[in-house]
């Protein structure tokens, strides 16, 4: 469904562009990622994603990945568009971002229930 079509494309999109495992990815939670808007109108928005480990550097200091909306041309690679979509789809806004889809494509209530 269109649910898990667009949580696919964010976990694929962002574990591309930042070089993460999958099992880093799905560990990710609301607090881990922050949407910031441009305000000049310009369309140069970005997300921040702020991993508290990894498991190439488990000692933390992990320098956050900081992804730049990409021109309509690469919107198949964006992540800041696949973030967008997920939550608008979810509304998810605490928790894991990558949580389990039940029946009809929805995502489990239970925030503590991660994607596997």
């Amino acid at each position: 469904g269109g649910r898990a079509r667009r949580a696919l494309n964010f976990a694929y999109t962002l574990a591309f562009m930042c070089l993460l495992r999958f099992d880093e990815v799905l560990k990710i939670q609301s607090q881990d990622v922050e949407l910031i808007r441009d305000e000049s109108g310009a369309g140069k928005d970005k997300i921040r994603v702020t991993l508290p480990w990894r498991k190439t550097s488990q000692f933390g200091e992990i320098q956050p990945f900081v992804l730049h909306k990409l021109p309509e041309q690469m919107a198949h690679l964006c992540a800041v568009r696949a973030y967008a979509d997920w939550i608008a789809a979810t509304e998810i806004t605490e928790g894991f971002v990558f949580r389990k889809l039940g029946s009809g494509g929805r995502v489990v209530a239970n925030v503590d229930e991660p994607m596997v």
